[in-house]
């Protein structure tokens, strides 16, 4: 590759960075939201500061935002699981959305040093209440939030949205994840923060006291050590409150676990003088949240922590320095993205003028170039082309034909002389690799004791080197294995067969460039990166000075040369030396200026073409003339390195390398990394330029400012003085003025409506989200102007209603766009209309509620006209009556006809009544209806009268009060009832007096007999074996028939009855007591107590109940046993109970156990696997009526009550059970009776084993030989009559009736030699003791020899014998393919009637297969023989054997034949018009599936 054209590449690639860095860095200052699942629009604008703080973006990535949350009535247990779970230390605990309590580690340390019972414990019981929260929008920086949980001692931080809902959580872990100043720990040691006071506790304690111990301390570890003579502490192990979580969840024994058993263990022990970065990294690396620091000796000294360590951590100077890299960073980014923008445009330019001109000259050198360039960096082949390249391959064949065929081809490549080691045995070259890597290793697929990809994982493990230089021959045609071989580690492969000297020499060499261009990769990518970092080094400096003394004094820096000169030119092509950096003030040229005549006629076309000149030393470099060489040697120069810096397509100058004392070789890389430079020195040079420029625009831009700024203040006044309100904001949502007429109105300030939103939030809710869509329809530029009535609330609670009017007014200085917005109050109009429609609504209303009202309450609505008698009635009036809505009603159909007879006059006395008196019309009447049915009626009526006073009409409602009548009717009988009852109660007090006078003198008598039970029951209690006690409501003790050892009975009584057990059980005591003295039911509880004064522990068996007086609980009396025996007992039987069940669940047979009510006990998982049911739909249910079928219910019952009642034992048994899917399954039983401890029997257990499989083939076999049977003893039995005949001469053998006879005996002999040979071939074929014989066959031949052979009994049956076939090869066993024709073709003819047809045709499927079919025009086969008429000795009709003859084998056989070359067999038929036996095989050689 040419200078030119690597220089040129350089700019593109780096034109192509830039815009990778403007873009990051736009998208970076968009201060675009994070993006927040779940949060209401409320918590935006907090979550803003997110995005414009980074100390909030920081303490953000501390929140999680999916904390395990529970409801409060949660159990314990639960909670339990799911914190380990999701390794959490901490649950929160939500109520309909709000936050109401917290349950942590610690927490659950809390109870079970208390001894308190979890099971039944919820979450709301155990959690606590007093929350310590901070709301999303008082968060500032992660050291006020690390401050807070410092102050405040908790480890859990809960955050609220502005709504109080729960947002998240943050912890001490999450906050130290986002801070991570790990500069800050290297500098810090681990004894300046270690927790000096560490609780340590013997091996051989118990898990409860390790339990005992953190909560009474308030630690969250103790540490596991032994104590030597010396007073040296040794650590053996920690146990954490993370540990108790996960003991608790595997159910251990917390009181006979000793802590040896379950510590963590071995410790991570650090040194005092290790820093805290490698504590903080061991801990990252183990997952530990503690280190236990020793010393030299091993001695315990103390205990860092996670939360030590963030103490260290001082985030307040973290912050301070992050925070000044950040403006730092801010400032250069800012500088960086104006600077780059301008220069992206320009370079853009200048890439698509210079393109076109350098293409055709850049595809010229490129190649040749290229590969030079390949030749002396990648492969590093010598400067003599000629010359051979050395390889080392290492051969590893097996074959030696191979081996030396592959020697052959090797020695014929003209650019590599090969070093070749043979091997034959894997390991041997696997040894070698070991000693010595080859440059290449050839593998075949074929290896002895090991495959390839085998041999190619051990090399990768021994060699841990990648790639692997290998390429395998393989002489596999599957793409599977190659694809194994290249997955394992081979860079190629040949195939054998295809193996060529070319093909081998072009692998080899393909796969030695491959492996040398990966390894050359870092070492480009190195130099890359100093590139970049040198460019990013210049570019830093906007001044052209400070990017040219930048730019040489890094080239000296890394090159290490006597002098790096710029060389500038002038217009004239003369030029002077702006900057140098020399490594000796005596080799300066600062300033000198220089000028060659002969330069610019040889040079500078070069030069702007990107020409690079290096001469390593002017005395021995032959194209130098005399005179050059005098005039560099006059500059002190010996070797030199000269590159040009190009300004767009300009010559600027010429970034100069010198050495001045001594010759030197000029690498290519260095050549390349100036080149590069010079590429980014010239990009400094354009951005010097545009800084410049930028300055000229800045001013410009300022005066045209303040020019902006008069207009603007013009405009403002004309604003503010207005007498409308009006409202200027800016595209962004920013209020930037609001004039006085909008404040008097609102109320609001420019303040208080800083931004649109803030004004939005006035308008009235349901109008928010159309006038902000308004808004936006401007903006996009849909409307120019934007109108709407919107309802805004003012400060003063009140509300306004404004026309609003909006319309884009232009930019601001900043680009954004100016919305001016104005309003019209329209309240007072609106507040009319507003009247007047609420008005006209009400109306609407109270005709609506009468008409419902009617209607709800079923009253039909009249009116009578008094002077015509007309009477107009509604629907429901007419419905009253017992007439339909349809009918027509008179008044006085109503009087005469519709009223009862008995209340007619009454109604009229009424009517006449109210208008006489003009008062309301109330009556109440039975009417009948059509039905016969009578019904009570209430009507309600007003008159209207003229002005003479004569009534003309009549208005009124009816309703219908027969169920009111019918109450009335039952009231009235209840009220009698209840009198006869009082009269009675009356006589049965009067009896109950004197009886309790009998009662009190009863009673006295019995007072008598209870004190003297009363003297019996207290010697009883006081020498019972049992602790019996008496306590008051307080607990305290009343009486006590006995006390513990080393106890007096005065030093009990009046002590409190709580104080004798552990304090974690006497919650349980006190909330008994209370339930007893509340309820007035005896409870009974277990409790661990003291049995003597050294507090020696035992479990109690305690039972409380009350002791009544005058109707009320005065005492309790507590029994109380010890139960000591009894629990270990228990324990023990649990244990083997699990035990047993283990060993049940795990077996590989059926378990079953049955009660005495056949109801499923027990049922192992292999059960459930084996049929299918759950656990759940087989306990508890009846085993006879669900799981064996119906037909051996009352057999199997019958059998498991002679187990249970002992009659017969049973213990072996044979019966199917029903799966889920009613499947039958044969299982063998062996059953055992269960016995209670007094000998009783309970029950069952069986065990079964499952035979399904066993019994169907003994059922098969017994079938195959009843049909055998059979078949032969039809032509066995014939056989013996004609022989029988002719043995004892009743037929003379030459006769007819003779030749009849040994004709039949012939029959049944040949029937009875074709039935055994069908037999034993279908068995062959079926067991593969018969192998086909396959080879190519002409599908022609085959059909032509079987037609041949079938056509003779086709003439005899009278049938024609029709064949449609295509000529093929077909890979099969000939012979069975007649075979298999000919039966068909028989059983076709033998069913055929007398002149009917049989065709045979054979066609080419898809998927490389031939269809063969034999159609006849026989009777059919009915739908439900089709597919067991390939059975054995199945045929459709009995009969057919004697008639047809025939063993019943032939389909049988044909369909093993077919099968066995891969095909398949079936038929199709209409009963009545034939059938047409169908066949298929593969053509080629994948019908091997037989064989």
């Amino acid at each position: 590759m040419s200078d030119r054209y690597k220089t040129k590449n350089q700019l593109i690639s780096e034109l192509e960075q830039l815009r990778a860095e403007v873009a990051a860095l736009k998208q970076e200052k968009a201060n675009t939201p994070i993006c927040i699942s779940n949060i209401s629009e409320t918590d935006i604008s907090e979550l803003c500061k997110i995005t414009l703080s980074p100390e909030v973006g920081a303490v953000y990535q501390a929140i999680n935002r999916h904390p395990l949350v529970v409801t409060p009535n949660t159990v314990i247990p639960i909670v339990i699981q799911q914190m380990e779970q999701v390794h959490s230390s901490s649950v929160l605990v939500v109520e309909e959305g709000l936050l109401v309590g917290i349950f942590t580690e610690r927490d659950l340390v809390k109870l079970i040093a208390e001894r308190i019972y979890l099971d039944k414990l919820t979450i709301a019981e155990a959690m606590t209440r007093q929350l310590i929260t901070i709301f999303l929008a008082e968060l500032q920086d992660a050291v006020s939030v690390f401050k807070l949980m410092q102050e405040q001692k908790i480890r859990h931080l809960p955050i609220l949205d502005k709504s109080g809902l729960l947002f998240g959580l943050i912890t001490m872990k999450s906050l130290r994840e986002a801070l991570q100043p790990s500069d800050l720990l290297r500098l810090r040691r681990v004894k300046e923060v270690l927790m000096r006071q560490v609780i340590y506790a013997p091996p051989n304690c118990s898990l409860f006291q390790i339990v005992r111990l953190m909560a009474q301390e308030k630690i969250s570890c103790v540490v596991i050590a032994e104590t030597e003579k010396a007073g040296i502490v040794l650590p053996l192990g920690i146990i954490t409150e993370r540990d108790i979580v996960r003991f608790h969840t595997l159910e251990l024994d917390f009181y006979q676990t000793q802590a040896a058993m379950v510590m963590s263990t071995p410790l991570l022990p650090i040194s005092p003088e290790d820093s805290l970065l490698q504590a903080y990294q061991l801990m990252n690396r183990h997952r530990v949240r503690r280190l236990v620091v020793c010393d030299e000796k091993g001695n315990l000294m103390g205990i860092l922590t996670q939360r030590s360590i963030l103490q260290a951590m001082n985030p307040a100077e973290a912050y301070s320095v992050i925070q000044i890299l950040r403006q730092e960073v801010d400032r250069l980014q800012n500088e960086n993205i104006l600077l780059l923008q301008n220069c992206n445009r320009e370079l853009q330019r200048q890439v698509k003028e210079t393109g076109a001109q350098l293409a055709e000259q850049i595809e010229q050198e490129r190649l040749l170039a290229g590969f030079t360039q390949q030749i002396n960096r990648s492969l590093n082949l010598p400067k003599v082309l000629n010359a051979k390249l050395s390889c080392t391959i290492l051969l590893l064949v097996a074959q030696k034909s191979d081996r030396t065929l592959y020697q052959k081809y090797l020695t014929q490549d003209k650019e590599y002389n090969y070093n070749i080691l043979e091997f034959t045995s894997p390991q041997a070259a696997l040894e070698q690799c070991q000693q010595m890597m080859p440059d290449l290793i050839l593998v075949d697929e074929l290896l002895p004791n090991m495959t390839a990809q085998e041999f190619l994982l051990q090399l990768g493990k021994l060699i841990k080197k990648n790639p692997l230089p290998v390429i395998v021959i393989t002489s596999s045609d599957r793409t599977r294995v190659v694809v194994d071989l290249l997955k394992s580690g081979a860079q190629d492969y040949l195939k054998k067969t295809h193996i060529t000297a070319v093909k081998l020499h072009k692998t080899i060499k393909s796969v030695l460039e491959r492996i040398q261009l990966i390894q050359e990769q870092p070492k480009q990518q190195e130099q890359q990166q100093l590139v970049s970092t040198t460019a990013l080094h210049i570019r830093q400096f906007l001044d052209l000075n400070q990017i040219l003394t930048a730019t040489v004094n890094e080239v000296r820096r890394i090159f290490g040369c006597d002098r790096v000169i710029i060389y500038r030119f002038k217009p004239d092509f003369s030029g002077v030396v702006v900057v140098e950096s020399v490594v000796d003030p005596a080799f300066s040229m600062l300033g000198w200026e220089i000028k060659d005549d002969c330069f610019q006629k040889n040079w500078v076309k070069p030069y702007q073409q990107g020409r690079i000149r290096a001469i390593e030393d002017i005395y021995t470099t032959t194209d130098l003339n005399h005179c050059h060489i005098e005039f560099l040697s006059g500059f002190q120069v010996r070797a030199n390195l000269v590159v040009p810096i190009l300004s767009g397509e300009n010559l600027w100058g010429l970034l100069i390398s010198h050495n001045c004392t001594a010759p030197r070789h000029w690498k290519a890389t260095e050549i390349d990394f100036l080149s590069q430079l010079a590429t980014q020195v010239g990009i400094g040079i354009q951005q010097a330029a545009l800084v410049t420029q930028l300055q000229t625009e800045l001013k410009e831009r300022r005066e045209a400012e303040v020019a902006l700024q008069a207009s603007e203040a013009h405009f403002r006044n004309a604003i503010l003085n207005a007498p409308i309100p009006i409202m200027l904001h800016a595209e962004d949502g920013e209020v930037l003025l609001i004039n006085e007429v909008w404040t008097e109105i609102t109320g609001y300030s420019l303040a208080e409506n800083s931004t649109l939103m803030a004004w939005i939030n006035k308008i009235e809710r349901k109008h928010r989200h159309q006038f902000q869509a308004d808004i936006q329809q401007i903006y996009k530029q849909k409307n120019r102007v934007s109108q709407g009535e919107y309802m805004i609330i003012t400060k003063t609670s009140g509300t306004r209603i404004w026309n609003f009017s909006s319309a884009l007014l232009g930019e601001l200085l900043d680009g954004r766009r100016l919305i001016i917005s104005t309003a019209l109050d329209i309240t007072e109009q609106q507040a009319t209309l507003r009247d007047r429609e609420q008005a006209k609504l009400q109306l609407q209303e109270s005709q609506q509620r009468l008409q419902l009202s009617l209607e709800a309450a079923k009253a039909g609505s009249w009116e009578l006209n008094l002077l015509t008698n007309e009477l107009i009635a509604s629907d429901q009036y007419k419905v009253n009556l017992g007439l339909s809505p349809e009918d027509e009603i008179s008044y006085h159909q109503l009087i005469e006809k519709l009223i009862h007879p008995h209340d007619r006059s009454i109604q009229q006395a009424y009517m006449r009544q109210a208008l006489e008196k003009h008062t309301r019309y109330e009556a109440e009447y039975r009417c009948t209806w059509s039905d016969g049915s009578v019904h009570w009626l209430m009507a309600r009526g007003q008159a209207y009268y003229q002005t003479d006073g004569t009534p003309y009409r009549m208005i009124g409602v009816t309703l219908d009060i027969t169920d009111r009548k019918q109450i009335e009717l039952e009231l009235f009988e209840l009220t009698a009832e209840l009198e006869q009852r009082v009269a009675q109660r009356t006589a049965e007090l009067s009896q109950a007096n004197q009886e309790l006078l009998q009662e009190i003198h009863d009673r006295k008598r019995i007072e008598n007999a209870l004190r003297e039970s009363e003297a019996k029951w207290r010697s009883l209690v006081e020498n019972a074996p049992s602790f019996v006690l008496m306590i008051d409501r307080e607990g305290k003790f009343l009486f006590i028939n006995r006390v513990l050892p080393e106890f007096s009975m005065e030093t009990i009584i009046g002590e409190s009855f709580y104080d004798y057990v552990l304090p974690e059980y006497q919650s349980i005591q006190k909330a008994a007591v209370e339930r007893v003295f509340l309820s007035g039911e005896a409870t009974t509880f277990e409790v661990l107590g003291y049995k003597d004064a050294q507090r020696n522990l035992a479990w109690y068996e305690t039972r409380i109940a009350p002791i009544w007086q005058d109707g009320e609980i005065s005492a309790a009396i507590v029994i109380s046993n010890d139960i000591n025996n009894r629990k270990q007992t228990e324990a023990d039987l649990r244990e083997k109970n699990r035990r047993w069940r283990s060993l049940l669940d795990n077996v590989q047979l059926i378990v079953i156990g049955l009660d005495q009510q056949e109801l499923v006990e027990y049922v192992n998982p292999f059960y459930l696997k084996l049929t299918g049911y759950t656990e759940a739909e087989v306990l508890g249910k009846p085993w006879f009526d669900n799981f064996v079928p119906s037909t051996r219910k009352i057999e199997l019952r019958k059998s498991f009550q002679e187990i249970i009642q002992g009659v017969n034992a049973h213990s072996y048994f044979v019966n199917p059970i029903l799966t889920l899917t009613g499947e039958e399954r044969m299982i063998a039983w062996s059953n055992t009776l269960l016995h209670d401890v007094k000998g009783n029997a309970i029950g069952s257990i069986s065990i079964g084993e499952d035979i399904t499989e066993r019994y169907k083939l003994e059922r098969m076999k017994g079938e195959f030989v009843s049909i055998v049977s059979h078949e032969l003893r039809t032509p066995l039995t014939s056989m013996q009559a004609a022989l029988n005949l002719l043995s004892e001469n009743i037929v003379d053998p030459t006769s007819e009736t003779g030749k009849s006879v040994i004709q039949i005996a012939a029959d049944g002999v040949e029937r009875l030699v074709r039935l055994v040979n069908d037999i034993l071939d279908l068995e062959r074929l079926e067991s593969g003791k018969i192998r086909l014989e396959k080879s190519w066959c002409n599908t022609a031949k085959v059909v032509k020899k079987a037609i041949d052979q079938m056509q003779e009994m086709a003439n005899q049956s009278g049938i024609k014998l029709s064949t449609t076939i295509e000529s093929c090869q077909t890979f099969v066993d000939c012979d069975r393919l007649l075979q298999v024709l000919i039966n068909l073709l028989s059983n076709a003819i033998k069913f055929s009637a007398s002149g009917s047809t049989v065709w045979l045709k054979i066609e080419i499927i898809p998927n490389h297969q031939l269809k063969f079919s034999i159609k006849d025009q026989g009777r059919g086969i009915p739908g439900d023989k089709l597919e067991t008429i390939f059975e054995r000795f199945h045929q459709i009709d009995a009969s057919d054997s004697r008639e047809k003859g025939g063993t019943g084998l032939g389909l049988a056989i044909c369909r093993s034949i077919v099968q066995q070359h891969g095909g398949k067999i079936w038929v199709e038929s209409i009963l009545g018009e034939g059938s047409t036996f169908y066949f298929t095989l593969p053509i080629g050689e994948e019908n091997s599936f037989g064989n």
